[in-house]
């Protein structure tokens, strides 16, 4: 499983049998999860080639429509650091409240190759247990992704 050697340093690990963690990769991971900047997003995307999971691109400051503005026509990883506000239901007397959570977002158009949504697919649970978080969603269109559509299925959790 994945995990940090003594050094607090994270181990360049297997994701599954056809891919690997790049070093960058690790790296940026390890300070996104820092930095706790309100509504950043990394896109990471699969290199074929070298097997490895890298990071396209890095946002600060971005709405889930921008994210979506920003994907073309192939599968991708995003993990977005959003604010999310939404109402206490616990404390009424507290209105709003608002969490941080590390969403991963799994875009896979229909329109890509079939090998290469088969990577991306062998890749996201080992991704998950990695990042850490519960909160997945999977997309195949950059229409729907929205911040109404983000909200709505962080509310169902």
């Amino acid at each position: 499983m994945f995990g940090r050697t003594t050094d607090t340093k994270y181990e360049f690990e297997t994701l599954n049998a056809d891919c690997k963690l790049s070093q960058d990769f690790i790296e940026k991971f390890d300070e996104f999860k820092k930095s706790k900047k309100l509504n950043s997003a990394m896109i990471l995307k699969i290199n074929p080639k070298k097997k490895t999971l890298d990071v396209e691109q890095c946002l600060e400051d971005v709405t889930v429509e921008d994210i979506a503005n920003s994907l073309g026509l192939w599968p991708r990883f995003i993990l977005y650091q959003y604010k999310w506000e939404h109402v206490n239901e616990k404390a009424p007397c507290i209105t709003t409240r608002f969490s941080i959570p590390i969403v991963m977002i799994f875009y896979i158009p229909q329109t890509g190759k079939i090998q290469l949504n088969i990577l991306y697919t062998s890749t996201k649970t080992p991704l998950i247990n990695f990042v850490g978080t519960s909160k997945v969603y999977d997309i195949t269109n950059t229409e729907s992704m929205t911040t109404n559509w983000l909200n709505s299925n962080l509310m169902k959790l």
